[in-house]
């Protein structure tokens, strides 16, 4: 998985654009430095592409694997999306999508707690993050992202990441 993820990210640092405020592709990369070689995650994230309608979503879904009750402010959720999310877009060719930054209005909001072992699930429209107005039609996009969590658990911060493939519409 190391070695594709070292492709992607140089393809992506070909298709870097300079207008971006943010490189996201930098981001993504120190976020995944900081991760913990040693230990045990606490939390398990994974996710995948699905289209529902027009809207491109990344389903996540985040477990609870360690031994204790973990609880989360709602918008601190993987699928609440930035700042903890951290996604970068390319197409196949090494084309970077721009991202968009959305105002992050902080609310109050439940906790989520998650017993040992528990799960929970949500949807992500990636419409409000990826500017998909500039990629090609007939390109397959390789989307990274990159979760952080916001809990500090006595160790690192565990940092999940993950690829996923939006196909190119017909």
């Amino acid at each position: 998985m190391k070695p594709a993820f070292l492709i992607l990210l140089h393809i992506g640092v070909i298709g870097l654009q300079a207008a971006e405020p943010e490189n996201t592709l930098q981001v993504f990369a120190e976020q995944y430095l900081r991760t913990s070689a040693e230990g045990h995650p606490i939390v398990a994230v994974t996710a995948y592409y699905k289209r529902i309608g027009d809207a491109n979503v990344l389903r996540f879904k985040i477990t609870n694997v360690s031994d204790k009750p973990l609880t989360f402010a709602t918008p601190f959720l993987p699928w609440s999306g930035p700042p903890l999310l951290t996604l970068a877009a390319l197409t196949t060719d090494g084309h970077r999508l721009p991202n968009i930054y959305p105002l992050i209005h902080p609310n109050p909001s439940p906790e989520v707690t998650l017993t040992p072992g528990q799960s929970r699930q949500g949807d992500f429209d990636l419409r409000d993050a990826i500017d998909f107005a500039t990629a090609p039609t007939d390109k397959d996009i390789i989307l990274l992202w990159s979760y952080s969590s916001p809990v500090d658990f006595g160790q690192r911060k565990p940092v999940s990441t993950g690829i996923a493939i939006i196909p190119k519409h017909k």
